[in-house]
């Protein structure tokens, strides 16, 4: 039997924002995955898709495996500070008593909020500054909306939990779904090119399905 084990070392980079997290992230010796769940960390307080700006920097510290000194995989990220537009956002990994983990400001609130930024995949979204979306502002009192320039195909995520009150077609809205969360929220998915096989007036979903 193989009784080597593997070894964890901690390590840190940063890296400031030029045309695209992606590219930054690489640059600053990051994996795919990992920039993934840097995104994925402030998810709740940055729109990955349209709030990131030239300028903007990220710092982490993260774990890596090794085995006989070679690098095999990426480990947890244990602290990140992403800062957008001038403000600075930050996290630290926390596990607690019965093992489960989540990252917390360091003043202790959750990073999960009720809604997270990006309803799309902004990985699909094209990394040219001010080119990605065009904001309508529609006439009904508090309904702002984002129209995405996101390729046909792209997965449209729920903002959060909730249960869908409304699929199929509306009006100038083409194909729309409507969420509901709980008694005062809702929120409405419009522009589709296809509504998910399944999906039902009615059905409850998950924050990110």
């Amino acid at each position: 039997t193989d009784t080597r084990e593997m070894e964890t070392r901690v390590t840190n980079t940063s890296g400031t924002i030029d045309s695209s997290l992606f590219l930054a992230g690489q640059a600053a010796g990051l994996s795919d995955n990992l920039i993934m769940e840097l995104a994925g960390i402030f998810g709740w307080d940055i729109d990955f898709a349209l709030d990131i700006r030239s300028g903007d920097r990220f710092t982490l510290v993260y774990e890596e495996q090794f085995l006989d000194g070679e690098k095999k995989r990426d480990g947890n990220i244990l602290a990140a500070e992403f800062v957008n537009r001038g403000k600075s956002y930050r996290a630290l990994r926390y596990t607690d008593a019965s093992g489960l983990s989540d990252y917390y400001s360091p003043d202790g609130r959750s990073m999960r909020k009720a809604f997270i930024r990006t309803p799309v995949d902004f990985t699909r979204i094209s990394s040219r500054f001010g080119k990605r979306y065009h904001p309508t502002l529609k006439k009904r009192k508090n309904h702002h909306g984002v129209d995405y320039a996101a390729p046909r195909g792209t997965p449209i995520k729920a903002a959060g939990d909730g249960k869908m009150i409304f699929v199929g077609r509306k009006g100038g809205y083409g194909k729309t779904v409507i969420i509901q969360h709980g008694g005062k929220y809702s929120t409405l998915y419009a522009h589709m090119s296809r509504i998910k096989p399944g999906s039902h007036r009615g059905k409850r979903v998950r924050q990110g399905q």
